[in-house]
């Protein structure tokens, strides 16, 4: 009896692993992942992780687009459902030779990938127009604006001057730097800040000045992520003797910035801490057939967002520890993010909610984009200047303009 019975387990551990039925298991288990996925998914987790912006910002296109991704999954969900028996009849049927057949066809398929990648590395880029200030490498930011230097950019017809001074600010005149004892609001983020495609004079840096008296250093950089924008202003802190607050651009596109391959960028430790991760490799990043995969399945996880709201809170604490009153500005580059059942976009909950973060939300009309940069023109400038002046006016932080 004994005897018997070790057999039988031998036989019943044998089945178990075998070809059919790790077939059966796996086809199985990946048609009903795809059934609760396509039942259990709902609009916050498509805007978290198949949209640009974490957000959504068109109510056509992209709610179409998600119906027909839950309709497909639960379609595929059913499909493998339905195969499993099928499918583990014949790997039943099927010898270990045949089944070698079938991953040497894997192998094929795989070498023609990377021959496909190869050659389409051949192509050389498209030349991209000048349409923003030369940059320079730069150790601890990636890059910055080159100065002290004066550049005329043509943006719409009109001749567009940026001057940025030898700290790489954007300034007036490229001979300007700033006082460092003066009470200074300190302006910080990415391209928006800086005023692309807008002139000096009509930017929100220097309307800001206008209407507080406020020195007003404008440390913003294009391209910049929170984590540059982070370093940039405790750079700057460190010098500033009198800072009265810190204003912070930030768009929905900073997200995917802050996990970005192509630099180093700051990861999130599991303790909450963050350390630097080196650029992914330049073989890799060039992969035509990877940014193809990329578009036609823009997936990305909560990681960037958990690494966002990290570096909101460590910059808001920063600036508190200097003096300054933290104001963060949630703008929009493109199309604004749609408001979701509470009415306001819910990548504004994603960045601020349950954080003590003092910010205001401008929503940016579209059209009020010049067509070389797409950056928001004088108008939407004006917008944001007085978006940020009441935020100030309001905390107390300056006195009402007069």
């Amino acid at each position: 009896m004994p005897r018997r019975t070790a057999v039988f387990r031998r036989i019943v551990a044998w089945r178990a692993f075998s070809p059919r039925a790790l077939a059966q298991i796996l086809l199985g288990g990946l048609g009903m992942a795809l059934l609760l996925w396509a039942l259990l998914v709902d609009r916050g987790w498509f805007e978290t992780h198949l949209t640009e912006q974490y957000c959504a910002n068109e109510w056509g296109g992209q709610f179409q687009s998600w119906a027909r991704w839950r309709v497909i999954g639960a379609g595929c969900g059913v499909f493998l459902i339905v195969l499993v028996v099928p499918i583990g009849r014949w790997v039943g049927r099927r010898s270990w030779g045949c089944l070698m057949s079938v991953a040497r066809i894997a192998v094929a398929v795989a070498l023609a990938v990377v021959v496909s990648d190869l050659w389409l590395r051949r192509r050389p880029p498209p030349p991209r127009p000048i349409i923003l200030p030369d940059v320079r490498p730069d150790a601890r930011y990636g890059w910055l604006y080159d100065g002290p230097r004066t550049t005329h950019i043509l943006t719409d017809g009109r001749d567009v001057v940026y001057a940025m001074n030898a700290r790489g600010e954007r300034v007036a005149d490229e001979h300007d730097l700033p006082d460092l004892d003066r009470p200074t609001l300190l302006v910080v983020g990415e391209s928006i800040s800086c005023a692309m495609g807008v002139q000096w004079e009509d930017s929100l840096a220097a309307l800001i000045g206008k209407a507080t008296g406020l020195q007003v250093v404008d440390a913003g950089v294009s391209s910049f992520g929170h984590d540059q924008a982070y370093m940039r202003m405790k750079d700057e802190l460190t010098e500033l003797r009198h800072p009265v607050a810190v204003v912070s651009i930030t768009v929905a596109q900073e997200i995917d910035r802050d996990v970005s391959p192509k630099r180093t960028h700051l990861e999130l430790a599991g303790d909450g801490s963050l350390f630097p991760v080196t650029a992914q490799p330049a073989w890799w990043l060039d992969s035509p057939l990877r940014t193809l995969a990329k578009q036609l399945v823009p997936y990305h996880s909560d990681r960037a967002l958990a690494i966002a709201r990290a570096l909101v809170a460590l910059t808001v604490s920063e600036a508190r520890a200097h003096g300054a009153y933290p104001l963060f500005v949630l703008t929009n580059w493109g199309p604004a993010c749609l408001p979701d059942e509470s009415g306001a976009p819910s990548v504004q909950g994603r960045l601020f909610g349950g954080l003590d973060v003092p910010f205001v939300r401008v929503d940016l009309d579209p059209m009020w984009e010049d067509r070389t940069t797409f950056h928001p023109d004088a108008r939407g400038h004006r917008l944001l200047a007085e978006a940020i002046v009441r935020g100030l006016v309001e905390a107390k932080v300056v006195n009402p303009p007069p």
